[in-house]
């Protein structure tokens, strides 16, 4: 696999996992198993098309790093919808980005 570069780490994936738990439950239960899968399916196909789009073509990922941003911008559109105070959640994207 000579000129590819490998974007992964342990930490990388555990952090994944975990902002998959918080988030996930939360978007899951305010949108239904139908709903949720289907923004998770095009969030992480949106991810990897990025990944393309980018010039990245010889990056190998792992994770689901552009789910875990579409389930985070899933929750921003609920906050705005039930007019909740967004800032923690807008640090949270700004970290992250």
């Amino acid at each position: 696999m000579q000129g590819y570069k490998v974007h992964w780490s342990l930490i990388h994936l555990l952090v994944n996992m975990f902002t998959l738990y918080v988030f996930g439950r939360s978007v899951e239960q305010a949108l239904g198993r139908a709903r949720f899968g289907t923004i998770y399916a095009v969030s992480l196909l949106g991810g990897s098309a990025a990944v393309l789009w980018f010039g990245l073509e010889n990056t190998i990922t792992v994770g689901a790093s552009g789910a875990i941003f579409g389930l985070i911008g899933a929750e921003l559109v609920l906050y705005l919808k039930l007019k909740l105070n967004p800032t923690s959640l807008l640090v949270i994207i700004g970290v992250n980005v």
